[in-house]
């Protein structure tokens, strides 16, 4: 069929023009025009497109609770579509589908003019419903300027009756006019063809699928008409496929505009754990915290990161694999910070400066000396070093050139343990927490938070419980 024989077909019937929301879910007031009979909607997800189709058709044509949503996991109801944005107490809202006249003289409509055929609804948060009123117009509702919002039941039928419309005691009537004004057919095959409009307007099916069921609802229609609804189907998914792609890019483009993004000049070869840098940021930096993210997040490198928080802005640690190999140990790993925010290059030079003093002092010497002191202890009887408060201890660490030497055997301050010889074990697996504990120094600061003191041994085995992660201090730690 030409494209000059299917406008002329077209326009030798009634024919879909536009469609229209006032005050319905998130949406005002939105006039959608379609002279060609054709309405593409794009948008994000979750930006509304899906709801307000669930909204128009099929369910204006016949408007019943089945029609609504377009597929099994969608649960769009008429107060879902009232209560979504609402406000208030009461909410006024409509929706209506435009259709214009055949413009063939033999048709005997030509004159009729257009007509548009609606649903107005009044949602009450008291019952949580929502009460219908159908109505059929010759004008677009709310064209005289007139807020439809506002109106109660009886002024919308005043209304409606002065500009030459009619509101329908039922939908039943409502559906038996809609179908012998503009369908040309009786009530019941109207409402087969708004259930064969749902089955294809599930956003789920496939252009094959859709296919089949156009088959089923028109077996009449020519194999070329299938044939070109089939096209224009699979151009339409990969219309949105397109789409999804531009608005990744998109998004990406945008996130690496607004970034910070740098190196912290390690390098390191092989595999190596880094579990104490995670350790020293915590206790060192102001703001610590850990990043998580979705899977399918696009905003950060990875799900879940070593990062802090201050004024505003973000930086994060992550690493970039340099060189690959085959060998673990050929492969080369470098350590970068990305950072957002308004002041998102500072932040990110604080928590580079925190990785590079780690590489030099402590990245070779494994974990510090800790001691673990009650909650209750007052900062002038903790020995020197960076204090991380948890809700039943007080732990103090002790970095390498962070402490003066002299300052760990001061008189009156805890002593610090010997250094431990590190083992083939601790270079593979990394090192395990061993603080050293004075229990004289604990017996004489105070009662317990919880009115009781602590036996030498519990405070001994509190105190070499193992790894760090095990006093619930950190997440699980990266290992590039």
């Amino acid at each position: 069929m030409s494209a000059v024989a299917e406008i002329e077909r077209w326009l030798r019937r009634w024919h879909l023009i536009g469609a229209g929301v006032d005050n319905v879910w998130y949406y005002t007031r939105e006039v959608l025009p379609c002279p060609s009979g054709r309405w593409l909607a794009r948008g994000p997800n979750g930006t509304g497109k899906t709801t307000l189709l669930e909204g128009l058709c099929p369910f204006l044509l016949n408007p019943v609770h089945m029609h609504l949503s377009s597929a099994s996991g969608r649960a769009t109801s008429l107060v879902s579509l009232m209560k979504g944005g609402s406000t208030g107490k009461r909410r006024f809202g409509c929706l209506w589908l435009s259709f214009g006249t055949p413009e063939d003289p033999a048709s005997g409509d030509a004159d009729a003019g257009e007509q548009h055929y609606g649903l107005r609804m009044e949602y009450a948060a008291s019952s949580n419903s929502v009460e219908t009123v159908p109505f059929r117009l010759p004008v677009v509702p709310g064209h005289d300027g007139q807020d439809l919002s506002t109106m109660k039941r009886d002024d919308f039928c005043a209304w409606v009756a002065a500009q030459g419309g009619a509101v329908f005691a039922s939908a039943d009537t409502y559906v038996a006019d809609l179908a012998q004004r503009v369908f040309g057919c009786g009530p019941g095959t109207l409402k087969r063809i708004a259930r064969r409009i749902k089955k294809v307007r599930n956003p789920g099916l496939s252009p094959a699928d859709a296919t089949a069921e156009l088959r089923m609802a028109l077996p009449t229609v020519s194999q070329d008409t299938v044939r070109s609804a089939q096209e224009a189907l699979a151009a339409a998914e990969a219309t949105r496929r397109r789409y999804e792609r531009d608005a990744k890019t998109a998004q990406v483009l945008e996130d690496l505009s607004a970034a910070w993004s740098g190196p912290t000049g390690l390098v390191v070869r092989g595999i190596f754990n880094f579990e104490t840098l995670q350790v020293y940021a915590a206790t060192t930096l102001p703001g610590f915290c850990r990043l998580t993210a979705p899977e399918e997040s696009t905003l950060v490198e990875q799900q879940d990161a070593a990062a802090i928080l201050t004024n505003g802005s973000l930086a994060y640690l992550t690493y970039r694999k340099v060189k690959d190999a085959p060998e673990p140990a050929d492969r080369i790993t470098e350590f970068f910070i990305h950072a957002y925010g308004p002041e998102a290059e500072e932040v990110a030079e604080r928590f580079a400066q925190c990785v590079r003093v780690w590489d030099r002092e402590v990245r070779e010497s494994g974990y510090p000396p800790m001691t673990v002191h009650p909650a209750a202890t007052p900062d002038n009887q903790l020995p020197p070093g960076d204090v991380l408060d948890k809700p039943s201890a007080r732990l103090v660490f002790q970095w390498p050139g962070r402490i003066p030497i002299d300052a760990l055997s001061s008189p009156g301050r805890a002593p610090s343990a010997p250094a431990r010889p590190r083992s083939r074990y601790d270079r593979l697996r990394g090192p395990r927490l061993r603080p050293t504990v004075d229990h004289r120094h604990l017996r004489h600061c105070g009662p317990h938070p919880r009115g009781r003191r602590l036996r030498p041994s519990q405070r001994h085995n509190y105190a070499q419980s193992g790894p760090l992660g095990e006093l619930g201090l950190l997440g699980r730690s990266p290992r590039p």
